[in-house]
């Protein structure tokens, strides 16, 4: 199943038209890409100067993970920030009008986030070919029953031995291989929880969407976004008998790769009532997206207010390396009134805006989208992502909003994000909110998940969460909270690093046992124990698989509801190590209407 390159339906005249004003207004932008060096050494790396060309006029503080940027590698970088506190802003391109505000600004936030990204960028290579190895081996294990099958027909059956293709429609990511379920777990009825393995429109989109139907949809949508364009087809038309609509693999100029997977489907080919738009996520060994997530890059659009710069970047609507196609974005964003809406939001140059071999994701999502609603006007809008995809999804539907989108916006379904990191400031969330109200937009925050909590919410940074969390805690206890606990999650306390591991304990415990105390379809496999054990050192990053999020849509309280739930600190409800062991002993079964709703009073 090949992927595409460029959607046939897009006005590739239309796209230079609006890429060469944009390259005219920015004469420094230039047509050429800047040939970067990958090749860093771990105690010395090349510094390019020019990379970030700054605007002055504009208000941003970006980093660029990949120069030396004034040290010598991340171990004499370490060392820099320890002598001087202030070293961090070397690599940093900062504003004029930003300066005075972070000139005397010494939060460790700043320094432990620019050093994380600093080593994940020096580690993405040797981290991206172990998880390809491990993704191949993964799939070898499933493909013939497990380990010791496996190596029997190695030795003695040759013959037998089954190997996945990359890229086939058997062959799962490590997402897939920790998480194989594909089959949708839905309501069918008001009486409880029943399989379906012919849902369908009956069944989705409904009426109610914050119901399980619906979150049931577009978090196996979010985890099936992780998968090649083969797999996606074949789950999509087969298991869930929906129509599955195009695979996007899009370009992201910064990084100079089509690293922005996103893949559309309606409920049915004609007449459709839902297309579902869903971003893929922060890849297991893919450094490159962590940080992303960590990145605390940010340009304010007027507005709109301060926006995660490696967002942007991931829908194609910019380039760090040259700060005016942000500028170009900001006007282009503001120059196009209502009755206009549609034309290109890219900032980027205009031999990469009309390329088209570069789908950028923004741009060309939303004219498929709009086509799909013409062809289908009954149809309402779902937009879904886990981590990374989750904030491209909540960007998405925000800029669309922003860029006056009315025909998309007034039919906008619901927004479902899962395990999403922050995306903008104070002013953006009031905008999102004052646009897309709770009851359209479900962030679903799992436990200890490290995503949610970065980039950091402190002086400097000031990324904020929009709208309420639905928090689910390690027993899947749904409550409805502003902000989930623990916001920066790098909080060092004897008692939250003792917390956080209990916790990380606890889940292992359960995943062993998980098909007996949930049910067989809540079994989890050795690859997810694995990750669980992983937990016990690092409790953020277990958290954060989507095995965690599937089971809490499905084990959760249903339906959602926009409404706050008044509790205290939600580590109260572990005051004790034996309360917290005994809370496990007193959960053995999934009531026929599943948990208590935490939103009853």
């Amino acid at each position: 199943m090949a992927t595409v390159q460029r959607d046939s339906e897009v006005d590739l005249d239309a796209r230079g038209d609006e890429g060469s004003r944009s390259s005219a207004a920015s004469p420094g932008s230039g047509s050429g890409n800047t040939e970067r060096n990958f090749l860093f050494g771990w105690f010395s790396s090349d510094k390019n100067e020019a990379e970030m060309e700054p605007k002055q006029s504009e208000k941003y503080v970006v980093a660029d993970p990949k120069t030396g940027a004034g040290h010598s590698g991340p171990m004499h970088y370490l060392w820099d920030l320890i002598r001087d506190k202030n070293r961090w802003k070397d690599s940093c391109q900062i504003s004029d009008p930003m300066k005075e505000e972070v000139q005397n600004n010494e939060t460790w936030q700043a320094r432990l986030s620019l050093f994380i990204l600093k080593v994940l960028w020096y580690v993405s290579g040797p981290l991206k070919s172990s998880g390809q190895w491990m993704e191949y081996m993964f799939n070898v294990f499933i493909s013939n029953d497990g380990f010791f099958k496996t190596l029997y027909r190695v030795l003695f059956k040759k013959s037998e031995l089954i190997i996945r293709q990359r890229g086939s429609e058997d062959f799962l990511s490590i997402m897939g291989a920790m998480d194989p379920r594909f089959a949708l777990y839905l309501d069918k009825s008001s009486f409880g929880v029943a399989h379906s393995d012919d849902a369908n429109a009956l069944i989705f989109p409904g009426t109610d969407y914050g119901s399980r139907a619906t979150a049931d949809v577009l978090v196996m949508a979010s985890k099936l976004a992780y998968e090649n364009a083969a797999c996606v087809k074949k789950v999509v038309t087969q298991s869930w008998k929906m129509h599955f609509v195009e695979f996007y693999d899009c370009w992201n100029e910064f990084h100079q790769e089509r690293d922005t997977q996103v893949f559309i489907f309606t409920d049915q080919p004609k007449d459709a009532r839902a297309i579902v738009v869903a971003f893929r996520g922060t890849e297991v060994f893919n450094a490159i997206d962590w940080s992303t997530d960590m990145d605390f890059s940010w340009f304010e659009v007027k507005g709109l207010g301060k926006v995660h710069v490696g967002f942007l970047e991931a829908l194609g609507l910019g380039d760090r390396k040259r700060m005016e196609t942000f500028a170009i974005m900001n006007d282009n964003m503001h120059s196009q009134p209502s009755e206009q809406a549609g034309s290109a939001m890219s900032g980027l140059p205009a031999d990469v805006v009309a390329e088209p071999t570069k789908i950028l994701a923004y741009d060309d999502i939303t004219k498929r989208v709009k086509k799909l609603m013409d062809e289908n006007p009954e149809a309402k809008l779902f937009v879904t992502g886990h981590s990374l995809g989750g904030a491209l999804g909540s960007l998405y539907c925000t800029l669309l909003f922003f860029n006056n989108e009315d025909m998309v916006t007034s039919r906008l379904g619901a927004l479902y994000t899962f395990g999403q990191p922050r995306v903008g400031g104070d002013e953006y969330c009031k905008f999102m909110i004052s646009k897309i109200h709770e009851s359209k937009y479900w962030r679903i925050v799992y436990g200890n998940d490290l995503v949610p909590r970065v980039p950091f919410d402190n002086k400097i940074f000031l990324f904020k969460h929009c709208g309420y969390c639905y928090y689910y805690n390690e027993r899947y206890v749904e409550m409805t909270l502003a902000e989930a606990p623990n916001a920066n999650y790098f909080t060092l306390s004897f008692k939250t690093v003792v917390m956080q591991r209990l916790v990380a304990l606890y889940e292992l415990f359960v995943s062993l046992f998980s098909g007996w105390i949930y049910g067989a379809d809540f079994r989890e496999n050795y690859a997810s124990t694995g990750v669980r054990l992983l937990g016990l050192i690092s409790p953020g990053i277990a958290a954060h698989i989507m095995n965690n999020y599937v089971n809490a849509i499905r084990l959760g309280p249903s339906p959602l509801e926009a409404k706050l739930h008044e509790i205290e600190l939600l580590e109260d409800r572990s005051k004790s190590l034996f309360k917290f062991i005994a809370s496990f002993m007193g959960k053995k079964s999934v009531p026929a209407n599943g948990p208590q709703n935490a939103h009853e009073e």
